[in-house]
C-alpha cells in the first residue's frame, strides 16, 4: 500500500470537515406575545480523519526502532513502488533448535518486534529467494512464524537454516482515500489517526457549539503471539491541555473502547492525539459529534434515515430455513425471524464461491464488471460500492467479516469507516455478535450501515456452541489418509473421495447451522427487544449455497447449480409487509435495495433494481470467471442454461438446460432438445454481452504467504 504524500509540519488546517446529515427539525414557540424562537442550527458531524495526513511511515518508524533498539541491528528501507520495510539481517549462530531439529528459533530484538505489529506482510529470504513457497503448492520446505519475541523457522526434519537471512517485514500505517486518512492495524483499517508512541498527531480543526468527541481507542494487536503487550495509555490534549487519558490492554473480542469527550470550547482548536505504550496504536473514527443525539428513532433532530443491518450467513443453503423446504427444528430462530419477513423463494447469487458474489452484492455489478473473479483479482477502485453511497448520505458504515474473500486485501472495504476482519484461526460467531452489539452502542447521532458476515457454517466446521474444530480436524485427516491411498494407487481423485465421505460430513454442517440459528437467533431477538425493528431495517441472507452430494459434487465453486446458487432472502423492518415472494431475483439487486430502504438514490452504475418494487421478469445471472474454468447460467421464463462462453451460448452448445417449473432438482438434463433451449439461448445472447465489459481495468493482486494461509486455511488451495 502507497505512502500518502508527505506533509511540511505537524498541524493541518482542516477543510471541508462538516457536513449535515439531514435538514434540521423546525420547532415553533407559539406565544400570542413573542416571536417564533429561530428554528436551531443543523447538527454537524466533523469526521477529523478528513484532511489529517500523518508524517511519513519512514521517519516513525525510523524513531521507533532508534529508540527502542539503539544497535540498530536492523534498517528501514524505502523501495522503489514507495513501500517501506524493516529488514533486519538473521546470522545462522544466532539461531537455535529444538530436539527434532525442526524448528529453529531466533530472538527478534525490540524494534522488529515491535514494528512487526503493524506489519502488512512479512517474508524470510534467503539472499533474493523467498522462503515462502506460492499457493497450490503441497508442502512448503520452510516456513516462520512471529511467536512472542522469538521468529521461528520450520524447516524439512534434518535441515537447516541457510548461513544468512533476512527477515523482512512490510510496515503501513493507512493510505489516503478521497481526502479521508484510512488508517491501518493489523486486520482493521478504518478513519482514523495511527499514532505512534511518543511521536503525538496535531491537527486544527472547526469544533461547532456543543460538541462531543467520540472515538475508539484500540489498543496494539499481539496478532496471536500469546502474549499481552503491555497497557497503552491513550491521552487526547485541547489547545495543549488533556481533556481525555485512559490506560488500556488490548483484549478480545473488542479490541477496542468507545469514548464520548464533551468539548467546553468552539471555533478554531488544536487537538494532540498521543499515546504511551510498547508499539503504535490507533485513535479510530474520531468524530466531533452533537452533544444532544437521542437515540435511534428517537432524534432531537431531523432524522429519517433508518439503521440498516445485513447479516451474511456464509455458504448457508436456502432449504436450511423452512420458507425454502428445510426441516423446521433445524433452524427455529432464524425461521420465525424469516416468518416476519419480506422474503424471496427464488433468489439467487451471483456466483457459487464468496468473492465475486459479495463483490456483486456490494457493487451492484456482476463479476465480469466488478473484477473480483479469481484468487488474484479484486474489485477495481473506480468501482462505487453501497458503502460509499450510504456514506457519503450521513451514515456510520462497519463491517465485520470472517476475513478471507471479504477482506481488504480484495478491495471489500470500500466505503466502510470501519473494516474488521477476524482470521480464521480467530473465528467466533459469539465475538462476532459481540463486535456487533459494540457498533450498536457507540451511537453518535447517524444512523447505522452495519454488515456481519460470518463463516460459521463453512469449513473449517466447528462444533458446538464453543466451536471446537478437533473434531473436523480428524474427519479431514481421515479424508486425507485415503486420499494418500487412492494417490498410491494411481487412483488420485479427491472429489470421489469428497463423496464417500458426505454422510460423514453432514452433521457437521447441520450442527454449524443450529449453533448460527441460537446465536444470531438470540441477538434478533435482542433487537426486538430493543425496539430496533421500529426505525431499523435488517437483511439476512447467503452468499451461495453448497452441494452435499447433489449431481455427484461436494462443496461450492465450480458448476452452478442450484444448491450451490439458491440463497435465503429476507428483509425486516417497521412498514415492510412480510410475506413470501414467488420469482427468481438476483443479489445483484442488494445495493438497489439498500440504498431504497435509506431512502437515498442509487449509484447510475448498479444495473440490478431495488426489491421493495414487484419483482419483475428479466432474466439473471450467474458466472464462474477463473481463469482454469470459465461458465455462466442463465435465468429466464421458468428456464435455465448453462454455458462455457457466449459463443457457445450463440451457436446453441449449452452445458445443461433445465425447465425449473417442472424440475427445480435439476434432474433432467435437457441441453440436448432440439425445441427451447437453443432457441432460448440464442435469443438472449444479446443480454448477456454487455455484462461481460469490465467496469476499469483488473485489479491485479500478489498472494502474500499471510493472505495464501488464510486461504487454504478455509479450503482453497492445496
Amino acid at each position: 500500500m502507497g505512502e500518502a504524500p508527505e506533509r511540511s509540519g505537524r498541524i493541518v488546517e482542516m477543510r471541508r470537515l462538516s457536513f449535515a446529515l439531514a435538514a434540521p427539525t423546525l420547532f415553533f414557540a407559539l406565544c400570542a406575545c413573542a416571536e417564533p424562537d429561530p428554528a436551531p442550527a443543523a447538527p454537524r458531524w466533523v469526521a477529523l480523519a478528513r484532511g489529517f495526513q500523518p508524517r511519513p511511515l519512514e521517519e516513525l518508524a525510523q524513531r521507533l526502532e532508534a529508540r527502542v533498539q539503539p544497535s540498530r541491528a536492523g534498517r528501514i528501507v524505502r523501495r522503489g513502488d514507495g513501500e517501506v520495510w524493516f529488514e533486519l539481517p538473521l546470522a545462522r549462530e544466532g539461531w537455535t533448535t529444538d530436539a527434532e531439529r525442526v524448528v529453529w528459533r531466533t530472538p527478534l530484538p525490540a524494534g522488529g518486534a515491535l514494528l512487526t505489529e503493524n506489519q502488512s506482510s512479512a517474508v524470510v529470504v534467503d539472499g533474493e529467494r523467498v522462503l515462502e513457497e506460492g499457493l497450490g503448492r503441497r508442502e512448503r520446505p520452510q516456513r516462520f512464524e512471529l511467536r512472542g519475541s522469538e521468529l521461528l523457522l520450520t524447516v524439512p526434519e534434518g535441515a537447516e537454516p541457510a548461513e544468512t537471512l533476512l527477515y523482512r517485514v512490510r510496515l503501513e500505517h493507512g493510505r489516503k482515500v478521497d481526502g479521508t486518512w484510512r488508517a491501518a492495524q493489523r486486520s482493521l483499517v478504518c478513519d482514523g489517526v495511527l499514532v505512534f508512541p511518543g511521536e503525538p498527531e496535531r491537527l486544527t480543526v472547526e469544533v461547532p457549539p456543543t460538541s462531543v468527541l467520540s472515538f475508539a481507542s484500540v489498543s496494539p494487536d499481539p496478532g496471536g503471539r500469546g502474549e499481552e503487550l503491555g497497557p497503552t495509555t491513550f491521552r487526547v490534549r485541547l489547545d495543549g491541555r488533556a481533556i481525555f487519558e485512559r490506560e488500556q490492554v488490548f483484549s478480545r473480542p473488542l479490541g477496542a473502547e468507545w469514548h464520548r469527550v464533551e468539548l467546553d470550547a468552539s471555533g478554531a482548536h488544536e487537538f494532540t492525539f498521543e499515546i504511551e505504550g510498547p508499539a503504535p496504536a490507533l485513535f479510530a473514527t474520531p468524530v466531533l459529534t452533537p452533544v444532544e443525539i437521542g437515540r435511534s428513532g428517537k432524534r432531537p433532530f431531523a432524522d429519517a434515515r433508518p439503521d440498516l443491518v445485513l447479516v451474511l450467513c456464509d455458504t448457508f443453503r436456502a432449504d436450511n430455513l423452512a420458507a425454502w423446504g428445510g426441516a423446521p427444528e433445524l433452524a427455529p430462530h432464524l425461521n420465525r425471524f424469516v416468518e416476519g419477513s419480506l422474503h424471496f423463494l427464488d433468489a439467487r447469487s451471483t456466483a457459487a464461491w464468496t468473492l465475486p458474489s459479495i463483490a456483486t452484492m456490494l457493487s451492484g455489478l456482476q463479476p465480469g464488471q466488478h473484477g473480483a473473479t479469481d484468487l488474484d483479482r479484486g474489485v477495481a477502485d473506480e468501482v462505487e460500492t453501497i458503502a460509499e453511497v450510504l456514506a457519503r448520505a450521513g451514515y456510520r458504515t462497519v463491517a465485520l467479516t470472517d476475513a478471507g474473500f471479504f477482506s481488504r486485501h480484495y478491495g471489500q472495504d470500500q466505503g466502510f469507516q470501519w473494516f474488521e476482519e477476524t482470521e480464521p484461526a480467530d473465528w467466533s460467531l459469539a465475538d462476532s455478535l459481540a463486535r456487533a452489539r459494540a457498533h450498536r452502542s457507540a451511537d453518535d447521532g447517524r444512523p447505522l450501515f452495519l454488515v456481519l458476515h460470518t463463516y460459521r457454517v463453512h469449513g473449517p466446521l466447528r462444533v458446538g456452541p464453543e466451536e471446537d474444530i478437533r473434531p473436523f480436524r480428524r474427519l479431514q485427516a481421515e479424508i486425507a489418509r485415503r486420499l494418500e491411498e487412492r494417490r498410491a494407487a494411481g487412483k488420485f481423485d479427491k472429489m470421489s473421495v469428497a463423496l464417500e465421505f458426505v454422510d460423514e460430513g453432514l452433521p457437521f454442517y447441520a450442527d454449524a447451522v443450529r449453533d448460527l440459528d441460537r446465536k444470531v437467533g438470540a441477538w434478533l431477538e435482542e433487537l426486538q427487544r430493543e425496539g430496533f425493528f421500529e426505525r431499523g431495517r435488517l437483511v439476512l441472507t447467503a452468499d451461495h449455497g453448497n452441494a452435499h452430494g447433489e449431481h455427484d459434487q461436494v462443496g461450492h465453486g465450480g458448476d452452478l447449480y442450484d444448491v450451490k446458487l439458491r440463497v435465503p432472502l429476507a428483509i425486516a423492518g417497521k412498514e415492510i409487509l412480510p410475506r413470501a415472494v414467488p420469482g427468481v431475483v438476483s443479489l445483484i439487486d442488494l445495493a438497489p435495495t439498500l440504498a431504497a430502504l435509506a431512502g437515498v438514490d442509487p449509484s447510475p452504475t448498479w444495473i440490478g433494481r431495488s426489491l421493495l418494487a414487484s419483482v419483475g421478469t428479466e432474466p439473471i445471472y450467474a458466472f464462474d470467471f477463473k481463469k482454469r474454468d470459465r461458465q455462466f447460467a442463465l435465468y429466464a421464463e421458468g428456464k435455465k442454461l448453462m454455458a462455457r462462453d457466449l459463443e457457445a451460448l450463440r451457436a446453441g452448445r449449452l452445458s445443461h438446460a433445465y425447465d425449473l417449473a417442472l424440475d427445480p432438482r435439476e434432474d433432467h438434463d435437457l441441453a440436448g432438445d432440439p425445441t427451447w433451449p437453443t432457441e432460448l439461448g440464442r435469443r438472449l445472447a444479446a443480454t448477456l454481452e454487455p455484462l461481460l465489459v469490465p467496469a476499469s481495468e483488473a485489479q491485479v493482486l500478489e498472494l502474500s504467504p499471510e493472505i495464501q494461509e488464510q486461504l487454504q486455511a478455509i479450503g482453497y488451495g492445496e
